[in-house]
This record gives C-alpha cells, sequence and structure tokens, in this order.
C-alpha cells in the first residue's frame, strides 16, 4: 500500500507545483511577470476574439513568434548563466526544443498543413511558454515532479479553456468574421469545419 500513497503523494505534488507555476508563480515576482503578461493576454486575447471556434492557418502561423521569441530568450537567460552542464544543459535543451517547435510551426504555415490548425493553437503555444518560463525566470529547478506535471496536466488546461469557450457567448466581431451580420458570405469561413 506504500507505494500506492507514495505515487498519490507525486501525482498531489506535481499539481501543486503546476497550478503555483501556471497561475501563482507569474504574479509573485516582477521579473517574470513582466515577460509572461503579454504572453497571458494574448492568450485570452486571441483565444475569445480569434480562436474561439479553431483557427485560421494564418493565425495560427502567427503563433509561431511566441514559440520562437520565448525559444530564443530561453537560451539568451540559459547561455548567460550557465552553471553546469547537467543544470544548464536540461533548460538549454528545452529552449531548443521550443524554438524548434516555433520554426516547425513557421514551416507548417508556409506550406498552409492544415496540421497546423491542431499544433499550434494559442493556447498549446502559450502554456508551452507560461509552464517553462519559471526555469528560466525563477530560483525554480527542473526536476521530475515539474516535468510529470506540465506534461500530465495540459490536458486540464486544455480541457478548462474549452469549456470556457463552450459557455462564453460569442464576441459580435467573431460572428461578423464567420459570416453572421452579412460581413462575409459564410463561405468564407477562416476556420474550417474545426470542432475541438
Amino acid at each position: 500500500m506504500t507505494w500506492w500513497m507514495t505515487s498519490l503523494q507525486f501525482v498531489w505534488d506535481a499539481f501543486k507545483l503546476w497550478i503555483h507555476n501556471l497561475f501563482l508563480g507569474p504574479f509573485s515576482n516582477v521579473d517574470i511577470f513582466w515577460i509572461l503578461a503579454p504572453v497571458y493576454i494574448s492568450l485570452i486575447i486571441t483565444e475569445i476574439f480569434q480562436e474561439k471556434k479553431g483557427t485560421s492557418l494564418g493565425n495560427a502561423t502567427s503563433n509561431s513568434v511566441i514559440a520562437l521569441w520565448g525559444g530564443v530568450d530561453f537560451m539568451r537567460i540559459t547561455l548567460k548563466s550557465w552553471t553546469s552542464f547537467a543544470l544548464s544543459g536540461a533548460k538549454l535543451g528545452i529552449a531548443v526544443f521550443i524554438l524548434a517547435y516555433g520554426v516547425f510551426i513557421l514551416v507548417l504555415g508556409l506550406k498552409a498543413s492544415d496540421l497546423l490548425r491542431h499544433v499550434a493553437r494559442i493556447r498549446v503555444v502559450s502554456y508551452i511558454i507560461i509552464i517553462f518560463a519559471p526555469l528560466y525566470y525563477t530560483p525554480v529547478q527542473m526536476s521530475v515532479l515539474y516535468l510529470f506535471g506540465a506534461i500530465a496536466f495540459f490536458p486540464l488546461f486544455y480541457l478548462v479553456l474549452y469549456l470556457i469557450d463552450k459557455i462564453t457567448p460569442d464576441p459580435v466581431s467573431l460572428k461578423k468574421d464567420m459570416g453572421g451580420n452579412d460581413a462575409f458570405p459564410s463561405t468564407n469561413n477562416p476556420f474550417g469545419n474545426q470542432k475541438f
């Protein structure tokens, strides 16, 4: 029975760390708040006014800027404060991954790939920057607990945003973009038939 309790404690500790890094930490440290405030604002505005019903290829491509900028800045901070390969190497690896993700989004956008609608939503790109930013702007260190929480609870973050989109009314500007109020013919729906 001890392994069961240990496992539950691990998941609970990972959840608490996840909540702190996602919601509490960014508002308790001026340096990280200054970096993440535009990411949170962009997430909220884009989620409400642009991606409530899905995302267009152009919008998804523009989301690459967040990943590219975040990856470059994470690399800059890591190289500037290099301490040891064990510590800084993991942070550099994450920064390179985020930068590569941004390049991947940009390439998919240039090719007009429909895969882009699934891998480059603002909620995905923002989550990656928000969840890993504490590693670079605060004394928080990478650990198995941290990484587990970042991966395991991403579906919860995604689901919450999805439910908020479902229960909140559509803004007038989105209705016009989607063909309401005779703004555009309904055949010009930039979001395709994407549901979730």
